[in-house]
């Protein structure tokens, strides 16, 4: 028999590796490294690299492809006594804004992923970023991965579909744009924020590398 294992050690929290798999089976393997990404824009593989491991390996990272694609947006700001999820709303909202001005004809359903920390945040969110969504007068409808996942190739009539779930639940999906929310976390020397960090970091990499064309 013969197994191909396909793995990015970048896409998981690398502290809980025990060895190296490969090396622990009975049979010789041969370790074949794939360097070049055929899904992503240049700035989207740009962007992702700045959360890859790997070290000097990662710079062999490439574009297959000669498409640069849009630049990645970051919209930075501060919470302060007011509702959080209020104001990732009205920030997710401004982002969604953003990709509809640059692409003013573009149908965007089921093209837009909206990736989330965790469950949580999906649902504390939701509401919220639905009352955002009315200023749009019914043009969209969020929709968890699994749903969207379900319905490929289906046509569909009525709102347009943006998926709207936390990081789990893209692994093996990806979408033209990707609109990653409250995914950052603070880097310091404390253990506790430390183990944060190791973590934000797999989820921003995973975020980015969802996205074919455009990532804000």
């Amino acid at each position: 028999a013969r197994r191909l294992i396909l793995s990015d050690l970048s896409q998981f929290d690398w502290r809980n590796m025990k060895g190296d798999p490969l090396r622990r089976q009975s049979s010789p393997m041969r370790e074949t490294e794939l360097t070049e990404v055929v899904r992503s824009s240049k700035r989207v593989v740009a962007g992702a690299m700045q959360f890859q491991l790997g070290g000097e390996a990662k710079l062999l990272t490439q574009c297959h492809h000669e498409s640069t694609g849009p630049p990645l947006k970051s919209f930075l700001f501060d919470v302060g006594d007011e509702d959080r999820y209020e104001k990732y709303a009205e920030e997710t909202l401004k982002a969604i804004d953003a990709i509809i001005e640059v692409f003013p004809r573009l149908s965007l359903h089921d093209r837009v992923a909206v990736i989330l920390p965790d469950e949580l945040f999906v649902k504390e969110l939701k509401p919220r970023l639905d009352a955002q969504l009315a200023k749009h007068k019914g043009r969209f409808e969020l929709v968890p991965a699994i749903k969207a996942a379900e319905a490929v190739g289906e046509h569909k009539s009525g709102p347009e579909w943006l998926l709207f779930d936390d990081a789990r639940q893209y692994d093996g999906l990806e979408r033209l744009i990707v609109i990653a929310v409250g995914l950052d976390a603070a880097v310091a020397d404390d253990a506790s924020e430390a183990v944060e960090a190791v973590e934000a970091r797999s989820r921003l990499y995973r975020a980015i590398t969802r996205a074919h064309m455009m990532v804000l």
